[in-house]
């Protein structure tokens, strides 16, 4: 697939996914009309929205490239692509969740510290992946130095019947 085909499909991926969800949470969860609501509460709606319909590309596209990443270990790999996952669509289970609690309560201190447990992982995991990718490449960078300050190798003289001796 080219490119550009790739690019739109992911990009319409995220914005069907993004409206979609941006009504859902329009109608859903947040209370009053759109004409009562704050500017800022839309804006964090359509945010919300957005990093929801990326997190499904993620879902849907991302193995490919976090594989060639994290080619040596599967579960890495897995791992990595499930943390990222969650972290952009986190504002979306949250904002739901914490709606359905209501404002305060057990209920709410629950899913306070359910999300920031969570994100606190994803985060770890992430931070994991890219410590790891660091080192790999500063293993690969010195393997580079050390090779480039070896001693070139000398083309050793062809001999036999069909070619002249050299020496």
């Amino acid at each position: 697939m080219p490119r550009w085909l790739r690019a739109g499909v992911v990009t319409a991926v995220v914005i069907a996914v993004a409206l979609l969800a941006y009504l859902l949470a329009s109608t859903l969860f947040v209370t009053g009309t759109a004409g009562a609501r704050p500017w800022t509460l839309t804006a964090l709606t359509a945010w919300d929205a957005l990093l929801l319909g990326a997190a499904v590309a993620v879902a849907v596209f991302g193995w490919r490239y976090v594989r060639g990443v994290f080619p040596h270990s599967v579960g890495g790999a897995a791992a990595v692509l499930t943390s990222l996952v969650l972290l952009l669509a986190a504002p979306w289970p949250y904002t739901a969740v914490r709606a359905l609690a209501g404002p305060g309560g057990g209920a709410a201190t629950w899913a306070d510290l359910v999300f920031h447990v969570l994100m606190g992982a994803a985060a770890l995991v992430v931070v994991g992946g890219l410590v790891r990718l660091a080192r790999d490449r500063w293993i690969f960078e010195a393997g580079r130095e050390h090779a480039r300050a070896a001693p070139a190798a000398r083309a050793r003289p062809v001999k036999g019947r069909h070619h002249r001796t050299t020496s």
